[in-house]
């Protein structure tokens, strides 16, 4: 099966400017998920993956139904950030009573929020290979 590479117009991350995704596991092992501006290219994108899918001479591959698209409409992001309130005593304890462990600088909590501009993932997304193994495994 040939590798299809992740287009130019398409990001590996989520974004308000790039909230179309494409799911498609064997075509590109490292980073599965795909991102477009607009619906229209993510479903040409689609397309040309799932006709990745089919040999001439032996049909489909059955993986072609791992294949699916979607659109982000949130994603995890960080509420409810404290910092520790004025300087930690020898204990490590802030000025509430609060204990906080070296190294340190916050605490916080994890929600889905709605994507936005203010909440979009930075950086490189981390491989997929161990996501990909533990549902290619709970398929069979």
């Amino acid at each position: 099966m040939m590798m299809i590479e992740c287009k130019s117009d398409a990001k590996s991350r989520p974004s308000k400017e790039y909230p179309y995704f494409l799911f498609d596991p064997e075509n590109n092992v490292y980073y599965p998920f795909q991102f477009f501006k607009t619906e229209a290219e993510r479903d040409e994108a689609a397309a040309n993956a799932i006709r990745e899918y089919l040999d001439q001479d032996f049909g489909w591959n059955e993986e072609v139904v791992g294949v699916f698209v979607g659109v982000v409409t949130g994603v995890a992001a960080q509420t409810d950030v404290r910092y520790p309130v004025g300087e930690l005593d020898e204990g490590r304890c802030d000025g509430v009573g609060q204990y906080w462990p070296e190294d340190v600088e916050y605490t916080c909590n994890y929600t889905i929020q709605p994507l936005s501009s203010e909440n979009e993932p930075e950086g490189e997304p981390k491989l997929f290979l161990s996501t990909l193994w533990r549902l290619k495994n709970e398929a069979h």
